[in-house]
């Protein structure tokens, strides 16, 4: 008997990144001067690994993997497309892989290639070798420049001589932001420098870069771990690429919580921002400590979207149609807070997870409690705004 039911073939491949480590091509030997420095300082540079990653008498640094990013430009290795994807580690590195067959080669290190880059161009400070301080400032301003913390492509973009290219955006430690030109010729594989290529280096404020999504063709929104959510709007030229900073404002207290990633639907229309308070909490109230926010942009009209949605499918719109029962269930004539008694005209903000019952957005309580399950009611769908 023949089984003619599809089937799905599954084979396990692994990646293993680098040990390449920014504290050795700093230019400084911070080893040495580690026992000359202030206590705060030498504490703070010995439980940094990426500061001191091979310091003696101590454990080895294992580097590892912590997010992946598909690229949406492929390779040609063999006249076969095989895909490649940007590997970030927990020492700060951002590598490209190329898949041949069930192993994946490493192709080239994009924070290698930056800090030659920093050398060459950036890197000029001098130090006397007896001033220890001075040495710890200029070796932690150099490995923040370059480690890495955030990584996300752009689309592809046609070349000459039949070539492709993408740009590679890259958030900093330091909050400083590296695009970089990746080409891929017919029959060429990335492989050398010579078809990498950073094209700007922007410094967006000393701020840690916690993550960074492309929202459209030329716009990337970008949050810290501070909690500071701002559009960089990169502008191509002829010549050289534009950038500009757009505000955005966000209903978050970023005073009690830091920002930790960030995601988004297939559409753009949801955006996920993952949080964990950064003050003193009750656990008691509080539980789950680590949440992920979901947020909808004001401007979004989900009833356009779908009028004028050319594929007549559905497939694509899910995250609409939930948007857009939010407002169905609420705009019911006895829908009232449950606390004041207040008719609700929009989305509520406020909501039990047990009982249901909405509470106005008017009430801008810490933590409000449902009156009837004596629980704390949760955010609905938080908004924001770009300016």
């Amino acid at each position: 008997m023949t089984n003619t039911e599809n089937t799905l073939t599954f084979t396990k491949s692994e990646i293993n990144v680098g040990d390449y480590f920014i504290a050795n091509h700093t230019g400084v030997n911070l080893e040495n001067a580690l026992l000359h420095l202030k206590k705060s300082d030498f504490y703070h540079s010995v439980l940094n690994y990426n500061l001191t990653p091979n310091i003696s008498n101590a454990n080895s640094v294992t580097p590892r993997p912590i997010s992946a990013a598909w690229s949406p430009l492929p390779a040609k290795v063999n006249h076969k497309i095989e895909p490649l994807i940007a590997v970030l580690s927990n020492t700060g590195n951002v590598e490209i892989f190329a898949q041949k067959r069930i192993k994946w080669d490493r192709a080239i290190n994009i924070t290698e290639c930056l800090v030659e880059y920093m050398k060459t161009k950036v890197w000029n400070e001098q130090c006397d070798e007896n001033n220890y301080e001075g040495q710890y400032e200029i070796h932690k301003k150099r490995v923040r420049e370059t480690s890495a913390t955030a990584v996300v492509w752009s689309k592809i973009f046609d070349g000459p001589n039949n070539s492709y290219y993408c740009y590679l955006t890259v958030g900093h430690e330091n909050g400083s932001i590296a695009v970089w030109k990746i080409v891929c010729g017919k029959t060429t594989l990335i492989s050398n420098n010579q078809v990498v290529e950073c094209v700007k280096f922007l410094n967006m404020g000393n701020l840690n870069i916690s993550g960074i999504q492309l929202m459209k063709p030329g716009y990337y929104m970008l949050t810290t771990t501070t909690g500071t959510i701002k559009v960089l709007k990169i502008i191509k030229t002829k010549s050289d690429l534009e950038y500009k900073v757009l505000p955005v404002s966000v209903d978050i207290k970023w005073d009690f919580h830091a920002c930790h990633g960030l995601i988004r639907s297939p559409d753009n229309i949801m955006w996920g921002i993952l949080m964990h308070p950064c003050k003193i909490i009750d656990h008691l109230i509080l539980r789950s400590a680590v949440q992920i926010v979901f947020c909808i942009s004001t401007k979004f009209d989900p009833g356009k979207y779908l009028k004028n949605n050319s594929t007549c499918r559905l497939y694509n719109s899910w995250e609409t149609i939930e948007i857009l029962s939010k407002p169905c269930k609420s705009n019911h004539p006895d829908h009232r807070c449950c606390i004041t008694g207040v008719q609700i005209s929009g989305i509520p903000k406020w909501e039990c997870s047990i009982c249901g019952l909405p509470a106005a957005e008017e009430i801008e309580d810490d933590e409000l409690f449902c009156p009837y399950c004596d629980i704390p009611m949760v955010h609905n769908l938080d908004f924001f705004t770009l300016a």
